[in-house]
């Protein structure tokens, strides 16, 4: 019988990543189409091919590394945010943890797909010590709740996007896109980190109006940088 996590507070959560910058490392060798003859040409359409690779780098653990997490609990935001990933990972799994096990149900967006297993991959490389019981056989523990799961409504081929769901839903809508976060945390912290509180913030209405949690009782904006 599946174990009733009811009692469990609420941890919403969400990270931020980017590539690497050894990423290149794991490249492909592009080749250009057979067509290509001109040394020019070919040089260019390689360039290009390796500049869409790294810009998807920042998606695998492999080639990728956390740039930020924010979680979000009792109506508090708490932003890890830090250039010592280990560091930021530890900080991480230290907040949601108790005696070495997660303390909370975990509500995240596309994150049993994405988060969790970027974070778990990320501090295995780091030797970041992991909670333990985060995987359950082949599957992640139940206390890991993902807003898209419960979206699709066991319909595996229905997605949609956050920023979609939560202009659907009428709670507020995305101030940016995750693809320009690295770039945007060089440039500007406040910005970026302005923009991991507003995907918390919307991720934590998207759960209430779906019924996955109750809204908090008490709600702030203070936002902590590690």
């Amino acid at each position: 019988m599946p174990r009733d996590y009811s009692s469990l507070p609420v941890i919403v959560f969400d990270i931020e990543t980017g590539p690497r910058a050894d990423a290149a490392q794991f490249a492909p060798e592009f080749e250009a189409p057979a067509n290509y003859k001109d040394p020019v040409k070919i040089a260019a359409y390689r360039a290009e091919k390796m500049t869409e690779w790294v810009k998807s780098a920042a998606l695998s653990a492999v080639t990728g590394q956390v740039l930020a997490i924010g979680v979000r609990e009792d109506g508090r935001t708490e932003i890890f945010c830090s250039d010592d990933e280990a560091k930021m990972l530890f900080s991480f799994w230290d907040y949601v943890s108790t005696d070495g096990a997660i303390r909370a149900r975990m509500v995240g967006f596309y994150s049993n797909r994405f988060d969790v297993p970027f974070l778990v991959r990320r501090s295995w490389r780091l030797g970041v010590p992991v909670p333990r019981g985060i995987i359950s056989g082949r599957y992640l523990n139940d206390v890991f709740i993902d807003i898209m799961q419960v979206w699709q409504v066991g319909d595996y081929q229905a997605t949609i996007n956050l920023d979609t769901l939560s202009r659907w839903l009428g709670v507020g809508a995305k101030t940016g896109d995750g693809a320009d976060f690295a770039t945007l945390l060089a440039h500007d912290r406040q910005a970026a980190l302005g923009y991991l509180t507003n995907d918390l913030e919307i991720t934590e209405r998207c759960a209430i109006a779906l019924n996955i949690m109750e809204a908090p009782k008490a709600v702030t904006t203070a936002t902590s940088d590690y």
